[in-house]
């Protein structure tokens, strides 16, 4: 199997996982078929199974690599539960925060390291000390985040990753009217072009940093593309900024649309602004 059908495979496959988390423990057989299914994430296109057992690490505080259950459950076992029932996945104490000095900062249990998405994600001082480090790193400042804002950063960007985990936007797969595909990862806020034997032929956006809505080189959490009839590629930057980016099918930006309705933000839970890009790209 190519890397190009396997991304396919897995964009057909996400409307089914629902089904399968159902049966989870009853079975591995569903399961184990989608472990070989090949995502991007972070410049990098990696089996689930790896995506998965890194999430895992990266949420619950584990450490040693093949120790990633998370109540029960192995990692991709999780990750389709957590797309199956994000209401009840929203209340379980599965996310470690155990920097002393990170709980203290953001006023949370001194004697207690786990927490449920839906605590943190409503929990004030952590959410303010969290824009607080993103306006930091967006500044420019020569001075870089001190270790108590990094881990508030990181924190918060493993409630936005959960977030997508939710509402199954995390690491979005198109594919171009060329063949080519183009995967949107908006943790890590670049849109990167791969041919369809998996070469990174292009990439849009910076690397773990985010822009504004007035940014010529920049996202903030982007999560879907689109194509015009001229070849030119619509980028939905609509998680935290509200526009459509359009770009010529070098990379170069033509066209900023911003998103026309207004919304209150209300944390990792913002919906996108997909929704504009069939018009943006007639």
């Amino acid at each position: 199997m190519t890397r190009a059908s396997a991304l396919r495979g897995l964009c057909a496959v996400t409307a089914a996982w629902t089904l399968l988390a159902a049966d989870a423990r009853a079975s591995t057989t569903p399961v184990d078929a989608l472990r070989t299914v090949a995502v991007q994430d972070g410049g990098r296109v990696k089996p689930l199974d790896t995506f998965a057992r890194e999430s895992a690490r990266r949420i619950t505080g584990g450490r040693a690599f093949g120790a990633e259950s998370v109540r029960g459950l192995d990692p991709v076992e999780w990750v389709v539960a957590m797309m199956a029932d994000p209401e009840r996945w929203k209340d379980a104490p599965i996310v470690r925060v155990s920097h002393s000095g990170l709980r203290a900062a953001v006023s949370l249990s001194a004697t207690r390291d786990r927490y449920s998405f839906r605590e943190l994600a409503t929990h004030e001082p952590l959410l303010e000390a969290a824009e607080a480090a993103r306006a930091k790193e967006e500044s420019g400042s020569e001075t870089p985040l001190d270790p108590v804002e990094r881990e508030v950063a990181d924190l918060y960007g493993n409630l936005v990753l959960m977030s997508e985990l939710f509402t199954g936007e995390a690491h979005s797969v198109h594919f171009g009217p060329d063949g080519s595909i183009w995967a949107t990862d908006s943790v890590d806020h670049t849109v990167r072009k791969f041919s369809p034997t998996g070469q990174l032929l292009l990439t849009l956006g910076k690397q773990k940093v985010a822009g504004d809505n007035t940014s010529q080189d920049a996202f903030n959490r982007p999560n879907a593309v689109a194509f015009g009839p001229n070849g030119n590629v619509f980028v939905s930057d609509g998680y935290a900024n509200q526009r459509v980016v359009e770009f010529t099918p070098e990379g170069m930006m033509t066209v900023r649309a911003s998103a026309l309705a207004a919304r209150e933000p209300s944390g990792p839970t913002d919906m996108p602004v997909e929704q504009l890009l069939p018009r943006a790209s007639r």
